[in-house]
């Protein structure tokens, strides 16, 4: 199939792509067309076999085609970015079900090969992008590239259709997001899936950074089209990312992954979980994290201007306050050692850490503008799009010990089997109790006991069940953590009970 290399070779070659990239150079239309054509997908594959791991080194620099034009106004920019989208479209794959992706190896298991929600969603979402840039140009400007806008349009709604038909799309009240397809092909058998539910990763509710990649492609097909069902879809992304946020002294951290639906708890009396739950230690994926809250912020959806004053109040604390040799260290540092002050964050010497300057919160806020040499254009907070705003209200409480709480699913009928799953960073005394909606009051006490701790990523992890049995209407289900010190701190998680007919 010409895919030779294994996960950990592609993904050290990407990053030392991205540490060696140039920041200042402006190729040319040419030399940066004839730079992304070598990309591994167009040259170290056999026929129309990809996978994950060369989509994201196609993905590297695919944006800066519309960069450049903006920066030049030059639309050779424009003429070479859809050369290059026309070669990744060109080494699309149909599967047997009749839908088209880009299909390789999978990351997780080389054994088995398919097409994946974010290998579809990095490589669409810059010909979205570069539709939008092409639509806002004068019309003997934009005439020429129309029809190419219109293709691009199309394979978006194409990958959208494909994997709601393939059942991966779940939602439950306030949160939705996608899972992980079980259906694979046999590197010998490209004619028929293969159910593997012994795949790793298989059902899995996609990571945080993959399930906000499939929400920006509704949430540009919605700005592009209209179609309130990818509005309505991408909401419910982001809605479920800020439900998950964990609010301290004023600003935010979150997990790289943290179980969105029933199917993502294992093992309840085990307590475990489909993957871990943690900050990524050494991968900067919160950095694309924010730059996506910062989109939806700008198209009217879930995040408000408080929420992206306390990003920016995040990316502060993380900070070492040199502007002559910037420094960040991750957004959960600082929780962590409050937490746990004995705890030893490992040395990741040469092997990168997640902290960063966070670009997109550079518009917002001169201090980071300054640290990164670039200006800050949007201090007010101004929202770049004119659309409809429907921000998202949480509870959110500040939190210390608590690195997560869940209700899955957040909304069910009377009587309906509930996983309430909580990740405590010290082990400590734990109430969870049942609320009225406002959460002024409390009903049903469903557990009084200890709980586990741990910054890693599987420990500290509680799982308890519930049947559901009360009468329907809005709730909130409340942890209540009571340290060696006998201070306490609540955090809360709404949800509601619809009537079982």
């Amino acid at each position: 199939m010409g895919y030779q290399m294994t996960k950990m070779k592609m993904i050290q070659a990407l990053l030392l792509m991205l540490a060696t990239m140039p920041l200042a150079a402006l190729e040319t239309p040419e030399e940066l067309l004839a730079l992304k054509l070598k990309t591994q997908l167009l040259t170290q594959t056999t026929g129309t076999m990809t996978g994950e791991g060369v989509a994201w080194h196609a993905a590297w620099r695919s944006t800066d085609f519309v960069r450049f034009a903006r920066q030049t106004h030059d639309v050779a920019y424009l003429e070479a970015g859809a050369q290059y989208f026309d070669a990744l479209i060109a080494k699309l794959h149909t599967s047997p079900d009749g839908w088209r992706g880009w299909v390789g190896p999978f990351i997780y298991d080389e054994s088995v090969v398919g097409d994946v929600h974010v290998g579809d969603a990095i490589l669409v979402n810059p010909m979205l992008e570069w539709v939008e840039n092409v639509r806002a140009l004068p019309p003997h400007l934009r005439q020429p590239l129309d029809d190419r806008a219109t293709q691009y349009i199309e394979l978006a709604e194409h990958i959208c259709s494909k994997w709601l038909d393939r059942g991966t799309w779940w939602e439950s009240g306030h949160a939705g997001g996608y899972i992980t397809w079980d259906q694979f092909l046999s590197p010998d058998d490209l004619d028929q899936f293969q159910q593997r539910d012994d795949v790793r990763t298989a059902r899995l509710g996609l990571q945080f950074n993959k399930q906000q990649s499939m929400g920006i492609v509704h949430l540009r097909l919605y700005r592009l089209t209209g179609g309130e069902e990818h509005r309505r879809k991408a909401q419910l992304i982001f809605q479920h990312a800020r439900s998950r946020l964990t609010l301290f002294e004023g600003h935010y951290t979150w997990n790289y992954w943290e179980p969105l639906y029933p199917g993502d708890v294992v093992d309840a009396d085990g307590a475990q979980l489909n993957l871990w739950v943690a900050t990524h230690p050494g991968r900067n994926y919160q950095n694309g994290e924010v730059s996506e809250f910062v989109e939806a912020f700008h198209s009217g959806i879930v995040f408000s201007v408080a929420d992206m004053r306390r990003l920016v109040r995040t990316n502060w604390r993380m900070w070492n306050g040199d502007r002559q040799d910037p420094a960040f260290a991750n957004s959960d540092v600082a929780v962590t050692q409050a937490a746990d002050p004995s705890y030893q964050f490992p040395d990741r010497s040469g092997q990168g850490r997640a902290g960063a300057l966070w670009g997109a919160l550079v518009e917002f806020d001169s201090t980071l503008a300054a640290v990164s040499h670039r200006e800050a254009t949007n201090t007010t907070f101004q929202r770049r799009y004119d659309l409809p705003i429907t921000e998202f209200d949480w509870p959110h409480t500040p939190s210390k010990y608590f690195s997560m709480v869940s209700v899955l699913p957040p909304s069910a009928a009377h009587g309906e089997k509930r996983y309430l799953v909580s990740k405590a960073r010290i082990p400590g005394n734990l109430r969870i109790v049942l609320t009225d909606g406002t959460g002024e009051r409390e009903l049903i006490e469903i557990y009084a006991g200890l709980t586990p701790g741990g910054v890693d990523g599987r420990e500290g992890v509680l799982v308890r069940e519930w049947e559901g049995d009360t009468e329907p209407g809005a709730y909130r289900m409340r942890w209540i953590f009571t340290d060696e010190q006998n201070l306490t701190e609540v955090r809360d998680y709404p949800l509601s009970v619809t009537d079982s007919q």
